[in-house]
């Protein structure tokens, strides 16, 4: 769900900045394709300051991978909770492609390629060259190769990841001992136990069964109303559901995190 929603916003701030960036769409030229950027260089259009090309310009390209890498990293190892290299990059990588592909298929072969919004005066009449579904395609398979050095840093950054060990997992799991001590504090916080000073047995808080996964602790109230806690072992959350065996009625009566009755 995580990189689902990811992938939403993601795909919704590209759509944004092109639709932005598509206010001039001169100032974007050398996005287009090759025939087009020549038409408008004829016409006198073109900045030729924004050519691609020099150190200046791959310069600037690499430290805004570098960026791109970082901020990647950062987004899986901590939304995604990625913490070995494989998964980081990976992950990363098919954020990239999803990006990637959208903005390939629908913002520029559906959207880009039909929109007249995009036409620079001057080029109306060069509509197969607008239409050329090739050119963009193209671009994402590139798209995809120079990906590679920016995942492969956001895989590094999530090496860094706290992972846990499988003796802290088991230390931090609910023991029977807890989920009985968690139900009796619930229990006498709740519930008046001066009907049980003089006969202890008549009310109650004791482990029914277990699971693998979860604790059936029951307590008895004074009425004779058995309510069962089912405690799962790994968050301490607590379904509760009460039987009364004189009616052999039974109903579900909330949940509570047992943790927040253990001292």
């Amino acid at each position: 769900m995580t990189f689902i929603i990811e992938s939403i916003v993601a795909c919704a701030l590209f759509t944004l900045f092109v639709f932005l960036m598509s206010r001039d769409p001169i100032k974007t030229v050398f996005n287009y394709p090759p025939a087009i950027i020549e038409r408008c260089d004829k016409l006198g259009l073109v900045d030729a300051s924004n050519r691609p090309g020099g150190a200046a310009f791959y310069a600037k390209k690499i430290v805004a991978l570098v960026i791109f890498g970082i901020l990647l990293g950062l987004l899986v190892r901590y939304a995604n909770g990625c913490t070995t290299f494989w998964s980081g990059a990976l992950t990363a990588y098919a954020l990239w492609c999803v990006v990637n592909w959208f903005d390939a298929i629908v913002l520029d072969c559906i959207w880009f390629c039909h929109d007249k919004h995009f036409i620079i005066p001057g080029t109306e009449d060069m509509t197969t060259d607008y239409h050329d579904y090739w050119f963009h395609i193209r671009g994402a398979l590139i798209g995809m190769l120079l990906a590679i050095p920016a995942v492969a840093i956001a895989g590094l950054l999530t090496l860094g990841g706290s992972r846990v060990s499988g003796s802290e997992k088991e230390a931090d799991r609910i023991s029977a001992q807890m989920a009985v001590d968690g139900v009796s504090n619930y229990c006498h916080s709740e519930f008046d136990w001066s009907p049980a000073q003089d006969n202890p047995s008549l009310m109650y808080v004791s482990l029914a069964d277990s699971t693998e996964t979860e604790y059936n602790v029951v307590f008895r109230s004074y009425t004779g109303t058995l309510t069962y806690f089912h405690v799962d072992r790994e968050s301490g959350s607590a379904r509760m559901v009460e039987f009364v065996p004189a009616l052999n009625l039974e109903s579900e009566a909330g949940s509570i995190n047992l943790r927040d009755y253990l001292k």
